[in-house]
């Protein structure tokens, strides 16, 4: 969808910025950077001249490299708010590095163009056949000498399971979380995890548990959380203080510090026997946003809809309800798996038509870049993570563990894991995916269950 055409009711305002800035532009010393619509490597009085012709849809259409290039704050919008940032970039005196340009939020600082995607991976594996469906579930990055993985692996014996694997720096360690407040001597299946630091920890089963440093406890049914929902699935928070648990009934838990509360959403039922939206994916910016992706596994029709929920801080609504497999090019649709956002951008993983970019304050979305996920592999049909650093740093895996690289230009594709099991002749998938500044961290199972396998990537200098 060109949005540039939605963007046309001040056509005496743009006029009137360009003739009050071309007095200073044309003094102005120029420099490579976001808004070089010619391509020419200076920005200046010729681009604005070009982005004010595309707002006012003067004949030639923009190019696919124009319309890129005139979104300077990448905000899925080409108006007045791009032309002033560009005559800002123009006016400036001070200097970025190579490969380096103003933020488009901040210009006092430097951001990078493009990200690297030169990574170096070691993969382990863990467990062994034992009769016992091992597997794990979540992951998450403390910093680089601080990494937990969590779910089911179980040695030779087939009895001593643990419950996570860590990274201390130097090796990766089987654990067990045991709360001093349970009083079952078995150890628990744990489905999730976040944190926020080494004493400020959460992991689930059916229930939270929390660490604080000394020890981990487990809130129970006499601590207010409700029973029978079934695993939790996914976990998020603002702190510790603000935590949020996506069941498999699809419901959502908030403990606000002193008490757990059930959510008002359009997806939980109450019950996991009854579960018509289960939610596989969360991920919020702060307590005022937050998205999940929710539905039947395979199911897209009329009866079993996939949804994208938001929550803005006092209710939650419903963004997308896709009842169709594949959608238009200008709307989400079809097999959504996965979200991520940042700043004004939230990100959602749609299988068949690719990655789907949608500004958070006006709604105006679309795919970028065109290139279907699943057209790489038909691994691709289920996403298993979508996470970054920033927009010009992010990362997507398919469930066989090929992953998708994009680096504020262009997009790599890496199948250096799925090509590792490959040569292994192992059967594997991919269950998910952590990423933190140059870690990346995928993790899975190996055939159908009998081992864990976790693969640690480190992205290093070209």
């Amino acid at each position: 969808m060109n949005n540039y055409r939605s963007y046309n009711p001040f056509k005496t305002i743009l006029f009137g910025i360009l003739f009050l800035t071309i007095s200073f532009i044309l003094f102005a010393t120029t420099r490579d950077q976001l808004g070089d619509m010619n391509n020419d490597g200076e920005v200046n009085i010729l681009d604005i001249v070009r982005i004010v012709n595309i707002i006012l849809e003067v004949d030639p259409p923009p190019t696919d490299y124009e319309l890129w290039a005139s979104d300077v704050n990448l905000d899925n919008s080409i108006d007045v708010a791009d032309i002033v940032i560009i005559v800002t970039i123009i006016m400036q005196t001070y200097e970025c590095p190579n490969l380096y340009s103003p933020c488009s939020d901040n210009l006092s600082i430097c951001c990078p163009d493009t990200t690297g995607n030169n990574i170096v991976w070691d993969i382990q594996i863990f467990g062994a056949p034992s009769g016992n469906i091992n597997s794990l579930w979540d992951a998450h990055i403390l910093s680089d000498d601080d990494i937990w993985v969590v779910g089911e692996i179980r040695n030779f014996d087939g009895d001593s399971l643990h419950n996570y694997i860590r990274w201390d720096g130097n090796e990766w360690t089987q654990g067990i979380m045991n709360e001093e407040n349970n009083p079952s001597p078995y150890p628990h299946i744990l489905t999730s995890i976040y944190g926020f630091s080494q004493n400020d920890l959460w992991m689930t089963v059916s229930l939270p548990a929390y660490f604080n440093g000394d020890y981990w406890y487990l809130y129970l049914g006499v601590d207010g959380y409700p029973l029978s929902l079934g695993e939790i699935r996914n976990t998020w928070g603002s702190s510790s203080t603000s935590m949020y648990f996506s069941e498999y009934s699809g419901d959502i838990i908030h403990w606000n510090g002193e008490g757990f509360t059930i959510m008002e959403t359009t997806t939980g039922s109450g019950s996991q026997y009854d579960p018509p939206y289960p939610i596989w994916d969360m991920y919020g910016l702060d307590d005022d946003h937050i998205w999940t992706i929710s539905g039947h596994i395979d199911l897209v029709n009329p009866d079993h809809p996939r949804k994208l929920s938001f929550y803005n801080g006092i209710d939650w609504v419903d963004l997308y309800t896709i009842t169709t497999a594949i959608q238009e090019d200008d709307e989400l649709g079809g097999y959504i798996y996965n979200v991520w956002a940042y700043g004004d951008t939230v990100y959602v993983s749609a299988a068949l038509n690719g990655l789907w970019r949608e500004s958070i304050s006006t709604g105006e979305g679309s795919y970028f870049p065109l290139d279907s996920l699943s057209s790489i592999n038909a691994g691709w049909s289920r996403g298993k993570g979508l996470l970054g650093n920033n927009s010009h740093d992010i990362f997507t895996v398919s469930q066989i563990a090929k992953y998708a690289h994009y680096n504020g230009s262009s997009w790599y594709f890496g199948n250096e894991v799925y090509d590792y099991f490959i040569s292994t002749e192992y059967y594997h998938l991919c269950s998910g995916m952590a990423v933190k500044d140059n870690t990346i961290i995928l993790y899975g199972n190996l055939n159908l269950g009998g081992y864990t396998w976790i693969a640690k990537g480190t992205r290093v200098e070209d």
